[in-house]
């Protein structure tokens, strides 16, 4: 999923995490980058995610903008600093 969301043109880089929902056990939050002078909603994404043959049970319901992404010592995502934003 990743990829494609940042296949999108608005995208610099994403990552996406399996955030904790009280409804439904864990959602997707995807956590965008932009490009510089660039805009995008959750329904815009998602429409761009459906044209890319995403399904829809795949589909992020959470869209977090960030100005970068937390690394790891070796250069990795920090997805574990990511969930820490969504949970707290």
């Amino acid at each position: 999923m990743e990829e494609l969301i940042a296949r999108h043109p608005s995208v610099a880089e994403a990552a996406a995490i399996a955030a904790p929902d009280p409804r439904s056990g864990e959602r997707t939050c995807a956590f965008i980058v932009f490009r510089p002078g660039a805009v995008l909603a959750l329904a815009d994404l998602t429409a761009f995610l459906r044209g890319q043959g995403l399904a829809i049970q795949k589909l992020p319901e959470q869209l977090e903008l960030v100005d970068a992404l937390p690394r790891t010592e070796s250069g990795k995502i920090h997805r574990a600093a990511l969930k820490a934003r969504v949970v707290s």
